[in-house]
């Protein structure tokens, strides 16, 4: 289970970074998409948690991250189209197929595989 405190920080930063601007990814390696994973994570946790608090979930969330980076840790540094698989199917392992974050970054992998275009981190 993640550290509370890094968990924490993460949220903050992540926070800040989506409230400042819809920032553009300056390449689109699998790392890169699970990065604003992360980032779409947190927020979707801090949406749930005004109405139902739960200090655990977004660390299982986390750990859904991981076990997808995981899965993926030989593409981390590609951008091919055998990589955008492989994440892609390590997501689809990770989470459920209705799960927001998911389906927002699956549509940013999707876009990247069509047509070239760099994910950003926005608000979920």
């Amino acid at each position: 289970m993640p550290n509370p405190c890094t968990v924490f920080e993460d949220a903050l930063i992540a926070e800040r970074v989506a409230d400042r601007v819809k920032t553009a990814a300056s390449d689109a390696k699998v790392k890169t998409f699970l990065i604003i994973l992360k980032s779409y994570v947190t927020q979707f946790d801090q949406k749930l948690e005004k109405k139902q608090p739960n200090m655990y979930r977004l660390g299982h969330y986390l750990e859904a991250v991981e076990r997808a980076e995981n899965a993926v840790k030989q593409h981390l540094d590609d951008d091919t189209p055998e990589a955008m698989d492989a994440l892609k199917g390590a997501l689809k392992k990770s989470f459920e197929s209705d799960f927001p974050p998911l389906k927002k970054i699956l549509k940013q992998i999707d876009a990247w595989e069509k047509g070239k275009k760099l994910p950003k981190l926005d608000k979920i």
